[in-house]
């Protein structure tokens, strides 16, 4: 990815500080490639109706980290309570995929993979949250 040489050049930013970013943005997008493979994988099995909620909730975690990811990589938030409304739900939507894909990492090694995903998202967001955590006059 280009992410991290494209922060390291914005104007005004540090590359010190660009890091925790760029593992976030990471995270976010490979979380919503892992979980649009999941879903896709789960309806090739053989019966994937006991896999509905897990298809469901893949679906809602790709939109919410794809999302997240490209509101990130914006960098300068217009307002820095979207981001962290923003995160704060990414948070919870990939806990929430990664908990029900668990359910069924034994049976599916693709629920597996993407819980490993989704967790790695939910902690990468929430080190945004604590690093990050916005005021009304703060510019990321």
């Amino acid at each position: 990815m280009h992410i991290l040489e494209i922060m390291k050049s914005h104007p005004g930013s540090s590359t010190e500080a660009a890091i925790p970013l760029v593992q976030g943005i990471e995270a976010c997008f490979d979380c919503a490639q892992a979980t649009v493979a999941c879903a896709d994988a789960c309806l090739a099995e053989a019966d994937p109706t006991p896999l509905a909620r897990c298809i469901r909730i893949n679906g809602e975690c790709a939109d919410i980290a794809h999302a997240t990811g490209r509101l990130l990589s914006r960098r300068l938030p217009s307002n820095p309570l979207i981001w962290e409304r923003q995160l704060e739900a990414c948070a919870v939507v990939t806990r929430m995929c990664a908990e029900e894909c668990e359910k069924h990492a034994k049976a599916h090694a693709h629920c597996r993979v993407c819980a490993e995903a989704c967790r790695k998202c939910e902690a990468a967001c929430n080190a945004l949250l604590s690093a990050y955590r916005p005021t009304a006059d703060t510019v990321v």
